[in-house]
């Protein structure tokens, strides 16, 4: 059966179409893979290169502190998010690490808590791990968040 004239227009209008497609496609996949194009953070959390650029002490403090101004300001938005799936170690880690940063001394074996070295080291270890396993989450939900704004997605 012959291919008549209005069959071949729409043939090769949807294989044009296809190329067209192939060729967006192709692009959006190399504008992907180059962190610096995309407006997401990479895989470093923002530690890529050029932050961890040298400089003065006060201005690397500075920097630090106006970025942990955004993870505070976006944990509530994390909490409330319904789109947003909290992992299971989010979940129970921080309420387990809060309770034992509270109530360290009583958890200790043997009231080793009360000596003084002991116990303080004891709860910056658990300061330590609870703002690790927050960070991440907030490195996670900035990555993961398509409406935040551009400057709190990326460091």
């Amino acid at each position: 059966m012959p291919i008549r004239e209005a069959d071949y227009s729409t043939a090769t209008k949807t294989d044009e179409r296809f190329d067209q497609l192939e060729t967006r496609l192709v692009a959006l996949e190399k504008r992907m893979a180059t962190p610096e194009s995309s407006g997401y953070i990479d895989r470093d959390c923002g530690l890529s290169e050029s932050n961890r650029s040298p400089g003065p002490w006060w201005w690397r403090l500075w920097r630090g502190s106006a970025e942990l101004g955004v993870d505070l300001s976006l944990l509530p938005r994390l909490f409330t998010d319904p789109r947003y799936r909290l992992p299971w170690h989010f979940r129970v880690g921080v309420p387990v690490l809060l309770f034992s940063f509270f109530f360290s001394g009583y958890l200790m074996p043997l009231g080793l808590a009360s000596l003084p070295l002991v116990g303080k080291v004891l709860d910056l270890f658990l300061a330590a791990l609870l703002y690790w396993l927050v960070w991440r989450e907030v490195c996670r939900y900035r990555r993961m968040s398509t409406d935040l704004p551009a400057s709190w997605r990326t460091r």
